[in-house]
């Protein structure tokens, strides 16, 4: 009667053991890669999106990692689709801002590159803002990001459609919270 309960148990085991690797190839055949321009594949599991950037969490590693959207060329997910990603900042047509200029709310200024060619725009002036972080492990790009909604909030009450970010500096004290100067200046389409 032992020796039963022994092969009993003794199959069981390897059944569970059976079924933990295949549920794990299983997970390693969902994960999405995402293919830079320069040609480098990240390996993980996209867990979201933003306009910026695309959170992966990479297998081993604690952290998601933040990749941002204008180094990927593209995301190929575990089920087959592949998505191109293009950056959300760049050149627009004047037609695009003048239709985006009719509402005054702060979400319709758009941000330039630095390369942009703003002839023909309207200078309205110069914007600063500070922004303070909320946590002491506030990161560089969460820092600009919150500047640049309140460059954008200021850049709408002047009546401006388009901003372009002359200079920024960022402080990191000892003991404090960071927090960054953004400089910025302002353009109408007249």
């Amino acid at each position: 009667m032992k020796a039963y309960r022994f092969v009993h148990l003794f199959f069981f085991l390897i059944f569970m053991m059976l079924t933990n690797l295949s549920a794990q190839t299983d997970q390693t055949s969902v994960l999405d890669t995402i293919v830079k321009k320069s040609g480098v594949t990240v390996i993980g599991k996209v867990e979201g999106k933003t306009k910026f950037e695309v959170l992966l969490r990479v297998p081993g590693m604690k952290d998601l990692q933040r990749v941002n959207n204008s180094v990927i060329k593209e995301i190929r997910y575990g089920n087959g689709t592949i998505e191109v990603v293009e950056a959300k900042t760049g050149q627009m047509s004047k037609e695009q801002i003048q239709g985006k200029q009719k509402s005054k709310d702060w979400t319709s200024i758009l941000v330039a590159n630095e390369g942009s060619d703003l002839s023909g725009y309207t200078e309205k002036g110069e914007i600063e803002v500070r922004y303070d972080a909320t946590r002491i492990n506030m990161s560089n790009s969460e820092l600009e990001r919150n500047a640049i909604v309140l460059l954008r909030k200021r850049a709408a009450t002047m009546g401006g459609s388009v901003i372009k970010v002359t200079g920024k500096n960022i402080v990191r004290e000892y003991g404090s919270f960071p927090f960054i100067t953004m400089k910025a200046m302002v353009y109408s389409v007249d």
